[in-house]
């Protein structure tokens, strides 16, 4: 075989498994099998796939190169990547760009946590596992070590898991050989190339936007909080689970609110939730919220209604990895019942999320899938990766995500504006917010 022939055939070899790692987003199989948040973001992922032939022309002589990972060491696990540090990266943000496609001026301003590090041809993600003792960077070559850390925790929060699922294939199609051959193979040769890098800019493009959008989210719920709450300062919230910068490419959903509110002058305090069974709240908001400096408590999840029935907190901001037609919210577990509460002692409650969350093919939660997780998360301590803490034997439910009905939400913060409910019959009409906003052929 010539060597055309034999890099072609790897070629398609590595096409088929990036594109494995979306065949089945939509599939209730990997519903249970992996998490539930990276299937409702098969519509991030197709968006991406949507503009490969209008990006297409623009990338048609430019090429970039890899450059080095530094700072690596060799590891002998087979979990998500073959190499890791344990350095954190020198640049200031909560994500690392590579000059070659910086195109976001908030990228120099967002000086917090990094969780997702790219550059052209090279990612790492931070190791949410091991946080907040241990600050550690996995390395992700290609798609499978996407999919590992997806599977494994690595990296999670929805808009995180679309992000890094998206570079994963971006560094892999990055990193395909050279060609040589015949002219007419050549010509083959660039027109699939060029779809390639048409995805990586796609790719690039999604890691850059989620940050503005992100800011967008806080600067709109910040200023809404203002308006329904009718005070200027001294505004106390509850936050759920980690909805930041560890949990999104920078700045946050919920947390972005509770950011805004903060740089703003306005927020008196935030409460965070322990959110077991993997301890999100108590691992990484809290870890996050000191990392930033904004004054914050840490409460049992079961202190949650106490809290609000002492008075102290004023709103309620969560995050969403779906949210229905009709506003249904699919959240971490806990979400249901911080809503109930939230609904009898009179605290309003909110759900702070880019457009992407919005699946409109959904009628109603009715419609979502809810994955069950390992018992191990609930036997053990440090949510399955310590030490048996139950008896054995027990029998366990765990399901990671539940969904808090419409008419328990006061409104939906998005980085287009703040979805509220009509007047006539308090639901929400989210289409047409989406056709308001020119949003509407990009949800199909």
């Amino acid at each position: 075989m010539n060597t055309f022939g034999r890099r072609s055939n790897t070629w398609s070899a590595r096409t088929n498994r990036v594109l494995d790692l979306h065949r089945p987003l939509g599939s209730t199989a990997l519903f249970r099998s992996t998490r539930y948040s990276f299937v409702a973001n098969h519509s991030r992922i197709t968006r991406i796939q949507r503009g490969l032939g209008e990006k297409a022309a623009k990338h048609s002589s430019d090429i970039y190169s890899s450059p080095d990972t530094q700072g690596t060491d060799k590891i002998a696990s087979g979990g998500a990547s073959s190499t890791r540090s344990s350095t954190p990266p020198d640049s200031p943000g909560f994500l690392s760009i590579s000059a070659e496609f910086r195109s976001a001026p908030a990228m120099g301003e967002l000086g917090a946590l990094q969780s997702i590090v790219y550059h052209r041809g090279s990612l790492r993600l931070l190791d949410q596992r091991k946080l907040p003792l241990e600050v550690d960077y996995i390395d992700v070559k290609c798609s499978r070590d996407g999919w590992n850390a997806i599977r494994d925790m690595v990296v999670r929060g929805a808009p995180a898991i679309a992000i890094a699922a998206a570079l994963a294939l971006a560094v892999e199609v990055s990193g395909l050989e050279d060609f040589t051959g015949t002219p007419a193979e050549a010509a083959a040769f660039v027109s699939e190339k060029l779809e390639y890098l048409a995805y990586i800019d796609a790719a690039e493009t999604m890691l850059v936007d989620d940050v503005s959008d992100n800011k967008a989210i806080g600067s709109h719920g910040a200023e809404f909080l203002k308006q329904k709450l009718e005070v200027s300062k001294d505004i106390s919230v509850l936050t759920h689970c980690n909805t930041g910068s560890l949990a999104t490419a920078g700045y946050g959903t919920a947390l972005g609110v509770i950011r805004a509110l903060h740089s703003g002058g306005i927020l008196e305090k935030a409460f965070c939730t322990e959110t077991r069974p993997f301890n999100q709240g108590s691992r990484l908001t809290a870890f996050e919220l000191v990392h930033d400096k904004v004054p914050a408590t840490l409460i049992a999840d079961s202190a949650a209604a106490a809290l609000m029935k002492s008075g102290c907190i004023q709103a309620v901001i969560v995050g969403a990895d779906r949210i229905a037609a009709n506003g249904d919210t699919a959240n971490k577990i806990g979400t249901y019942n911080l809503a109930i509460s939230a609904k009898h002692h009179g605290v309003q409650f909110y759900v702070a999320a880019p457009i992407t969350s919005i699946d409109l093919s959904l009628p109603s939660g009715e419609q979502i899938v809810i994955e069950e997780r390992s018992p191990n998360e609930l036997l053990n301590s440090e949510g399955g990766l310590g030490k048996q803490v139950a008896a054995s034997g027990i029998s366990v439910w765990n399901p990671a995500f539940d969904v808090t009905p419409a008419n328990l939400i006061t409104a939906i913060i998005t980085e287009k504006g703040v979805i509220t409910k009509s007047d006539a019959d308090e639901t929400f009409n989210i289409k047409d917010f989406i056709q308001s906003a020119k949003l509407y052929s990009t949800m199909q």
